[in-house]
């Protein structure tokens, strides 16, 4: 017999944020993670999915000092599971069908006896996306004889907007890569439809996490500002803004360039206080005071 054991609460949270947003009770994974001091890297990471696909993720990304996002994640031999099966949900959330199918069958694979219905729903979602009805099929026929998930097969069938919508977001390019480097994936997601929202935020905080202010700035001008390319509007958040400052400034950009990219003047003012008190907590909500601060 196995020994008596206290349960190991950090997993406990991770799984509770897990099932929470995977039953699609968002909220719930918010307020759980909203509640702790020091979220476990699981619960940043499904709060920062819920976020990005709420358009909100700039606007919590300096919430906590360590945020995680997954990004700079790479499956490889020594990948733990739970990793794998939160990239599955990452690549679904962004769009990418290649490298979702991927995570989903390496989980399917690593599980107790290869057998995991979430992922093979998952399967199945990403078959119904890319339009492949005889693969989507073969792993919708498996649930049909399940007395759980049979009832959730037959609705998947008869949801063919919400796939063709999700399919508007996929990688229309080459999909054959070398690596799972998911800046070049999130770049191939955005040329493929620049109005995919959750890729182009995930990009420009993985950037900015990073504090590489020469790649966001050049992300920025690709994706977010108006363009032949059918952009209209400046992707305009109080985060995106801040860091423009710091590459403005930093490259003695000329006033017309200060005006053709700043457009809340009160984070202006803001920054000229903040460039006479460089450190100073009182701008500790501020990418400045992460970007001088963190380590």
């Amino acid at each position: 017999m196995g020994k008596i054991c206290k349960p190991e609460l950090s997993f406990e949270k991770e799984f509770g944020a897990e099932a929470e947003y995977g039953l699609g009770n968002w909220n719930h994974a918010v307020a759980m993670t909203e509640k702790e001091k020091e979220p476990s890297q699981g619960q940043l990471f499904f709060y920062n999915l819920v976020m990005a696909q709420r358009g909100e993720l700039p606007d919590v990304l300096l919430k906590w000092p360590d945020n995680y996002l997954g990004t700079f994640e790479k499956i490889g031999p020594d990948t733990p599971v739970l990793t794998i099966k939160r990239m599955n949900e990452l690549y679904w959330a962004l769009g990418d069908m290649t490298f979702a199918e991927r995570a989903a069958m390496q989980a399917l694979v690593f599980s107790p006896m290869n057998r995991n219905v979430k992922m093979v729903k998952r399967l199945a979602e990403i078959n119904l996306t890319t339009g492949n009805k005889a693969a989507a099929e073969k792993y919708l026929r498996l649930l049909d004889k399940t007395a759980v998930y049979g009832r959730w097969a037959a609705e998947m069938r008869q949801n063919s907007d919400f796939y063709k919508r999700k399919a508007l977001m996929t990688n229309h390019k080459d999909t054959l890569r070398l690596s799972d480097n998911a800046h070049l994936i999130m770049m191939e997601l955005l040329d493929s439809n620049p109005d995919n929202t959750v890729a182009l935020d995930y990009l420009l905080c993985s950037d900015l996490l990073l504090k590489d202010i020469t790649n966001f700035k050049r992300d920025y001008d690709r994706y977010c500002m108006p363009s032949a390319r059918g952009k209209h509007e400046m992707r305009m958040k109080t985060l995106y803004q801040q860091a423009l400052m710091i590459w403005l400034a930093g490259t003695d950009a000329p006033q017309e360039e200060w005006q053709r990219y700043i457009k809340m003047p009160s984070e202006l003012q803001r920054f000229q206080a903040y460039s006479h008190m460089r450190g100073n907590p009182a701008f500790k909500d501020t990418y400045w005071y992460w970007f001088d601060t963190h380590k």
